[in-house]
């Protein structure tokens, strides 16, 4: 059955910022979130992992309410990257990834063999095993970006969300994450990402939501969402949508008025 969101209203205190949100994740599926900013994707985001609460309808996983979990429970179901992470501690980049062991190792356990290998094959899954030793705060944003991406592998959960996973990350290490997050999808877990680019929903995504004043303009498969029509309407920018072969699409722009 997956991770069902029906008929969220989302915001702060009275402060609406969604309403209306409904979609259908299910396992090996992508699901690339686009929108402006101030759209409310990360404000879905925070109301499907409990951080606020949804001011309408309620999110669901094999069609039990999530908020009626443990925490733990949760954390072995829902894997979370932020945009960003703050440490004000001279964490390595181990140390912050074991975290991610927390919902398996237990209250006041300490992490075993096997959480130290599971942390190691998360970082090498991505090619960053040679950070492991490295101080967290210490590390590039790009670098950080990555070792989050690791700590949320390490939580072997079924759903992964990430919150504009590659915003920081350079030309190499965004195709890599791009080609891991599909090939973790065609593995079995479900993908919800939120990114500013189309491109990203045209290469790897199964569904998109393009959010547009706080409601879905366009919810469906990457050729019926992301059209230049429907670019336009939120972006306020005119594209066009390009046959790259091979069954690839890609969306170009220009600079020119």
């Amino acid at each position: 059955m997956g991770l069902e969101v029906d008929g969220l209203a989302i915001g702060y205190g009275r402060t609406v910022v969604g309403r209306d949100l409904s979609f259908t994740l299910a396992a090996r599926q992508v699901m690339c979130l686009l929108g402006p900013n101030g759209s409310g994707k990360s404000t879905l985001f925070k109301t499907i992992l409990g951080l606020l609460p949804a001011l309408e309808g309620e999110v669901r996983l094999d069609g039990e309410r999530v908020r009626d979990w443990s925490r733990r429970r949760f954390a072995k179901a829902i894997a979370y990257v932020p945009q960003s992470h703050r440490s004000f501690f001279s964490f390595t980049a181990l140390d912050l990834v074991i975290m991610g062991r927390t919902a398996h190792i237990g209250a006041f356990a300490m992490p075993s063999g096997e959480d130290h290998d599971v942390a190691h094959a998360s970082l090498a899954r991505l090619g960053m095993d040679h950070l492991a030793t490295r101080s967290f705060p210490e590390l590039s944003g790009g670098e950080q970006q990555m070792v989050l991406v690791a700590r949320a592998l390490a939580q072997e959960a079924r759903i992964l969300i990430l919150d504009e996973p590659t915003a920081s990350l350079d030309f190499g290490n965004r195709v890599k994450l791009l080609r891991e997050i599909r090939r973790l999808a065609d593995g079995g877990l479900g993908v919800i990402l939120s990114t500013h680019d189309p491109d990203h929903a045209l290469q790897i995504a199964d569904q998109v939501l393009l959010l547009h004043q706080g409601r879905a303009l366009a919810a469906g498969s990457p050729a019926e969402t992301v059209t230049a029509e429907t670019l336009r309407q939120v972006y306020g920018v005119d594209v066009a949508i390009l046959d790259a072969g091979a069954g690839r699409r890609v969306c170009v722009s220009s600079i020119q008025s």
